[in-house]
């Protein structure tokens, strides 16, 4: 019995980390069937880590809700044992659930799953596990604001991965390194990060981590106003995310190409990269990354002139916008140009503020420095209608 479990097991695993979710989904659904009848705690622990291990196939093809039911399901199969012989695979489960809470976008219960995975781990002395909690708590307050603490609980992680000997954790800890450093404005220190996880995710072949090292290399270029250089990067980040099949990042990756377009004044290329994120988005149930892109939309509408589409583009992200993120500050922000556009100096100031007081909380140094140029690239208003959007 057991030989064969190994055995298929070891199949799925091979199978995850090469990225093919499909061939790895089956070898766990197999596992499972195999262990259908098996008794004893240790059988019981291994359905739940295939249950886990199949939600993660699921995460990773963008599929959050189905990955959820899985996370819930090993959860109700760890229940009914005993928590010291469960404990590990009980860390690991949060930690997957935490993570998966925060790709939603559910920061606080992300948060109180993955204080849970680490202080189980703590307990255990599981230190390759710990580091990886480590990382995903550094993004999880980098996502918050909190970039102090977000550094150092990624620093952690990459001295945790060194002592290891671990080139896939440096990778992942580089490249959050690089992802801080782009937030607070630090753009060479950013490009050189993300550089330094490139080279170590390609000598291991982790075209996963490669992507999300792409991306940040076209963050910091795009910040430091290279538009072009930065597209380059956010279409070799898509082009990766979509050979390991991973939907929710190559998403991502479109979402800030439309940006770089957008700035690049390719209005045709900017709509269309919006609404292949905007399509990937709707059927992940994320309607955050919605209202990012129909605010890339009415900006680039203002850019070229055309308030008609401005407004007709923000009235529908208006309909998305119901959390106070980074997106809603762009969001905010838009709404004041296209205020100011009308002639409302008031409502133009207020929606500035705002925006302007979300970026200072969450600590984005380069969209909050675009927010306080704004200011005094606007120029006088409109003197036509002050009805505002």
């Amino acid at each position: 019995q057991a030989p064969a479990a190994d055995l298929i097991e070891s199949g799925g695993d091979v199978r995850a980390r090469l990225s093919d979710n499909a061939s790895a989904r089956a070898q766990y659904e197999a596992l499972l069937e195999l262990m259908d009848s098996f008794e004893g705690t240790d059988w019981a622990r291994r359905r739940a880590t295939a249950q886990r291990k199949i939600g993660g196939t699921y995460e990773h093809q963008g599929s959050m809700d189905t990955a959820m039911l899985w996370y819930m399901r090993a959860l109700d199969t760890l229940a009914a044992l005993d928590s010291n012989a469960v404990a590990l695979e009980r860390a690991r489960l949060l930690s997957d659930l935490g993570w998966l809470y925060f790709r939603r976008n559910e920061l606080e219960p992300a948060r109180q799953e993955l204080e849970a995975a680490l202080v189980l781990t703590t307990a255990l002395d599981a230190h390759e596990l710990a580091a990886q909690i480590h990382n995903r708590i550094g993004g999880l307050a980098w996502a918050q604001g909190d970039l102090a603490t977000a550094h150092h609980y990624v620093e952690q992680r990459l001295i945790n991965t060194q002592q290891a000997g671990d080139l896939a954790g440096q990778a992942s800890a580089y490249n959050n390194l690089g992802i801080i450093a782009e937030t607070q404005g630090r753009q060479d220190d950013a490009l050189a990060y993300s550089q330094q996880a490139l080279a170590i995710s390609e000598q291991i072949g982790n075209l996963r981590e490669a992507a999300i090292a792409a991306n940040t290399s076209g963050m910091a270029l795009y910040n430091a106003g290279q538009p072009e250089q930065a597209r380059g990067w956010f279409a070799q980040a898509h082009e990766r995310a979509t050979a390991v099949r991973d939907t929710y990042f190559g998403m991502v990756a479109l979402l800030n190409m439309s940006r770089a377009l957008a700035r690049l004044g390719r209005w045709e290329e900017t709509e269309r990269t919006v609404r292949q994120s905007q399509f990937i988005a709707a059927q992940m149930n994320l309607p955050i990354v919605q209202l990012a892109g129909q605010t890339v939309l009415a900006e680039a509408a203002l850019d070229k002139g055309d308030l008609e589409a401005a407004v007709r583009e923000y009235h529908t992200a208006h309909a998305l916008a119901a959390d106070e993120s980074e997106e809603y500050a762009r969001f905010l922000r838009v709404g004041a140009r296209i205020a100011h556009a009308r002639g409302d100096v008031q409502e133009c100031e207020r929606r500035l503020g705002e925006a302007e007081s979300l970026f200072d909380q969450l600590q984005n140094v380069p969209e909050l420095e675009r927010t306080r140029a704004l200011r005094t690239t606007l120029g006088p208003p409109c003197a036509c209608s002050k009805e505002h959007a």
